[in-house]
Formats: C-alpha cells, structure tokens, sequence
C-alpha cells in the first residue's frame, strides 16, 4: 500500500500470470463476444475500470475453450496488416471471477495513462479493503 507505483510493482510480481493472445476482430461481431458464457472480462473490458472499452475485448479464457471461441467469433490473429483488438489470457481454469487485482494488472500493461490510472484507483481501492 505504501508503494509509490502499484501497478508497477503488481506487472513486475505477476508478469507471468497468463499467456495473452491477441486477435482481430469485426465490430460486429464483439458485443456477441462479450457475452460468451465462456470469458471473464478483465482489463479495459471490466466494469470495475470506470472505462469505456469501445471495440476492443480483454478477457480470460480456458484454454480448453479457446479453438471454439475463435470459429464462434471469427477471432483471426492479429499482425500483418490486422490491429489487434481483441486480448484473450488462455488460463487452464476460467474463475467464476476476475479478482480486481488481476484486472489491475491487465490494466496496468496497458500503455496509455487512462488504463494507468484506472489500474491505480483499483488497486487501492483492493487495499483499503
């Protein structure tokens, strides 16, 4: 809590956590994306962030799950060409729930000062509780 930049140390201790996978996606398609039983949204995508996530999805996924949410979704990987936005974190087993901490740190990776300080506001708030 005393630290002068939470989300850095959080990057720094959790940077491992899980593997991302980044894909490209039609606008269309991402509200149906969004309400796949199978992700948890995380970062950007999380209500908790206070951010607008537009046509971008950030979220966690089975890696049992993944293949089949790429056909459903027509997920195509993201390079040559095709901006990525769309961020899965293949996990081996989905949580009922994103822990707020997780999602900071999704957050946190991010470049832009919005995400930063969005990161910041919840991990302190998760330390004042």
């Amino acid at each position: 809590m005393a630290h002068g930049n939470p989300e850095g140390q959080l990057r720094a201790w959790l940077s491992a956590s899980a593997g991302a996978v980044e894909f490209a996606i039609g606008n269309a398609d991402i509200p149906e994306l969004r309400e796949d039983p199978n992700i948890r949204l995380s970062g950007i995508s999380d209500a908790r962030s206070g951010l607008l996530p537009g046509n971008e999805v950030e979220a966690y996924v089975a890696k049992a799950d993944l293949d089949r949410i790429r056909a459903d979704c027509f997920l195509v990987p993201a390079g040559r060409g095709r901006r990525a936005n769309v961020v899965l974190r293949v996990v081996d087993k989905l949580p009922d729930e994103v822990p707020a901490i997780f999602s900071a740190m999704d957050l946190a990776e991010r470049p832009g000062s919005r995400e930063q300080s969005a990161a910041d506001s919840i991990i302190r708030s998760v330390l004042a509780h």
